[in-house]
């Protein structure tokens, strides 16, 4: 197995009810120098299908390592939805101190993110949070 280093309080979210059942998140990147992959948000009942007792499947490593969440938003299904930011090669990342917005549509009270961080000074390293 790699070694995966979680990258502590790299960003911060906010929700707001834009509508029954719509929620607007904003993922806004902390981190002072990386860039952040495409963003994977889902219901936090799906925890199973990222995490694997002390580690995680082997389709959450793989959006981990490298930061394609396509094999992870197929293994959830539906439930699955992906942020993009717009900067560096390819414009799809997510500059520090940017951030982005999305509208998911959800009748769950948690939400789990998910992240790689691009591994320019740190390899392996990925974000998460639950959002209440």
């Amino acid at each position: 197995m790699s070694k995966l280093t979680l990258g502590i309080a790299a960003f911060s979210l906010a929700a707001g009810m834009a509508g029954a059942g719509t929620y607007s998140v904003t993922v806004t990147y902390n981190l002072s120098q990386e860039l952040l992959a495409p963003i994977l948000i889902t219901n936090v009942s799906n925890d199973s299908e990222i995490f694997l007792g002390a580690y995680v499947t082997p389709e959450a490593e793989d959006q981990i390592l490298t930061g394609d969440p396509a094999m992870l938003v197929a293994r959830i299904g539906p439930d699955a939805m992906v942020g993009h930011g717009t900067d560096g090669p390819p414009g799809i990342l997510l500059a520090p101190g940017k951030s982005v917005t999305f509208d998911i549509e959800t009748d769950v009270t948690a939400v789990r993110i998910l992240s790689m961080v691009a591994p320019t000074l740190l390899p392996d390293t990925y974000v998460t949070n639950v959002l209440t």
